[in-house]
């Protein structure tokens, strides 16, 4: 039986986790330590059960709302400490540590010049959705209906007050309950836009 977050959390060591996507593919995790710093965690293309407490203190698990939804999802899954250790040979920790290494380096054998030009045409899209990239996360996750406004609303509310202009009118024009939370938090020189973001969103239809 594969075990709960909280009953892994019970227990004094490792928490291991396993990326269950179908068809495999990388899991990003966001988390803010005490200071409210912003980190990025990728799990990589691997089954090998994963420490996520290597990476990520105890206490910021117990409160992430990505890990809860990615197992909520089935994106991941929690590992049972016992059946992590027989599958953690010398030989599986070595993969694990060269695939984390493979999500820091291109993979494609595409000459340096065609690489940095994808590169540069990915980051116009995510720029042109939103400025925040947790926010890109979410809205696609809303688009594709794996997570509801209520849950998106609770991901997003502890950073309300640092979300731009540009990242409230994508959240406005794929969920109609983020209009009624926007106008507070925009700057004083884009609270006259508001309606109009308001009247766009409505007239897409609630989705691009």
């Amino acid at each position: 039986m594969i075990p709960t977050l909280e009953e892994a959390l019970n227990k004094s060591g490792p928490v291991y986790v396993r990326n269950a996507t179908n068809p495999i593919g990388h899991v990003a995790i966001n988390w803010y330590d005490a200071g409210g710093q912003t980190h990025d965690l990728i799990l990589p293309r691997t089954k090998h059960p994963i420490d996520i407490l290597e990476v990520m203190p105890r206490d910021i698990l117990e409160k992430n709302q990505d890990i809860r939804h990615y197992l909520n999802v089935g994106a991941i899954e929690i590992v049972d400490p016992e059946q992590a250790a027989k599958e953690l040979t010398k030989e599986v920790k070595d993969e694990v540590k060269q695939a984390f290494k493979e999500i820091l380096k291109p993979t494609d054998p595409q000459p340096a010049a065609i690489a940095a030009e994808e590169e540069a045409k990915r980051k116009v899209v995510v720029e042109a959705e939103a400025d925040t990239p947790q926010v890109c996360i979410v809205a696609e996750d809303l688009m594709k209906n794996a997570v509801t406004e209520e849950v998106a609303i609770k991901r997003l509310k502890p950073m309300f007050s640092e979300l731009t202009s540009k990242d409230w009118g994508r959240l406005m024009a794929v969920a109609p309950a983020f209009r009624a939370l926007a106008e507070p938090y925009l700057p004083d020189a884009d609270k006259a836009k508001t309606a109009e973001i308001k009247e766009e969103a409505i007239q897409s239809g609630g989705k691009d």
